[in-house]
């Protein structure tokens, strides 16, 4: 079970105490990745056929056609997150062997993949966290839909150039060097992270070091103050607006459980990746403080060295992508009968339906007798 420390970028492996990983807690987190792979897939899927359902038959150019569109990306985004679990958990099962990333193209494949994923959710939530209040602040604004698609290549387009121009740098900084005669192995997977991550020989030496993990800090964690802070504004409009009203129209009660929805989407978010956000900023600040060992950042702790990494950027992204949909569930009745009509569950037809989240229905009223005895009376005398 035990095996030597793996350098960790810009200091050298110091043993801990007692280099061995818990084989208990292995299986404990490869049965929740399990689970958050066999519930978080066909929720998610089902949650993609709801929100582009929503989106095809929403009004044109409507901000409610722009919300759904957003769902839907953040539904396919954590879609991808159930869909590629399979491979750690199956090492965590297997005492951390390599299995499936042995392959070095499916280390690479995934590496690349989770580069993005885990950075794009962060974007999508602070979209929609924005976007919404926006037409809080402006209830008159039309959110444009090409906004989305056009911001989403802009950031993949960021993303993909701090952290592959960091790799590039790295190779044209060393093409020439003569000092290491092992080929450069871009994609490495050791058994305290527990995947596969862009790492290349002597990358933690020279200026591309510097550039992926401040841009990585920054585009990780820098949003938050801001998502958080545009979170607080919209809890504050929409109490602002309860309390003028006291009898709000449908439509604006409509438009304030959407927005309350929103809310509660994104905190989820925050609340789940806070491990994953202090992890960055301690590595980060670890790497460039000489006198620092990256790993006594944790106290010199075995079970924090093996398990902070796959807990907080693994385990948590998981467990968000798990938990939205239950969200939705929770929160749209639209989305809640959508389910209930899939798997068969028949409601009653008298049900009153609740306009949650944006997504409402006609409501069935009772038979009113006397509403019938008077039309009947009227046509007889006419």
């Amino acid at each position: 079970m035990a095996e030597p420390p793996t350098q960790l970028p810009g200091h050298p492996a110091t043993p801990p105490l007692d280099f061995s990983w818990n084989k208990g807690g292995d299986v404990f987190l490869g049965l929740v990745l399990t689970l958050c792979t066999l519930l978080g897939t066909p929720a998610n899927v089902m949650a993609i056929r709801f929100f582009l359902k929503h989106y095809k038959t929403s009004s044109s150019r409507s901000n409610k056609q722009f919300f759904n569109g957003v769902y839907v990306l953040i539904t396919l985004n954590d879609l991808l997150v159930s869909l590629t679990l399979f491979p750690v958990f199956v090492s965590l099962f297997l005492d951390r062997d390599k299995v499936l990333f042995s392959h070095s193209w499916f280390c690479g494949s995934w590496a690349v993949l989770w580069e993005i994923i885990p950075f794009y959710s962060v974007y999508l939530v602070g979209f929609l966290s924005f976007t919404r209040l926006t037409t809080l602040l402006n209830p008159n604004t039309t959110l444009p839909l090409y906004t989305i698609p056009l911001s989403t290549v802009l950031y993949i387009v960021v993303l993909a150039g701090c952290k592959g121009g960091a790799v590039a740098l790295h190779y044209l900084q060393h093409s020439s060097s003569s000092c290491c005669h092992t080929p450069h192995k871009v994609f490495n997977f050791n058994t305290h992270s527990m995947y596969c991550f862009i790492f290349t020989r002597g990358f933690d030496d020279n200026d591309s070091w510097f550039m992926y993990s401040i841009s990585s800090t920054v585009l990780m964690a820098g949003p938050i103050p801001l998502i958080l802070t545009s979170c607080l504004v919209s809890l504050y409009k929409i109490r602002q607006a309860t309390l003028r009203s006291k009898s709000l129209s449908s439509s604006v009660e409509m438009q304030r459980q959407a927005s309350i929805t929103i809310v509660i989407v994104t905190l989820v978010y925050l609340v789940y990746n806070i491990p994953v956000f202090l992890n960055y900023i301690a590595y980060t600040f670890a790497s460039f403080h000489t006198d620092l060992e990256y790993r006594d950042m944790y106290g010199s702790s075995p079970a924090l060295y093996y398990y902070a990494w796959v807990t907080s950027y693994v385990v948590c992204v998981a467990l968000n992508a798990l938990t939205n949909p239950v969200v939705y569930f929770l929160r749209m009745s639209a989305y809640r009968r959508f389910v209930l009509s899939e798997v068969g569950v028949k409601l009653m037809s008298g049900e009153e339906t609740q306009s949650n989240s944006g997504y409402s229905s006609t409501k069935k009223e009772p038979l009113n007798l006397n509403k019938v005895i008077n039309t009947a009376v009227r046509g007889q005398r006419l």
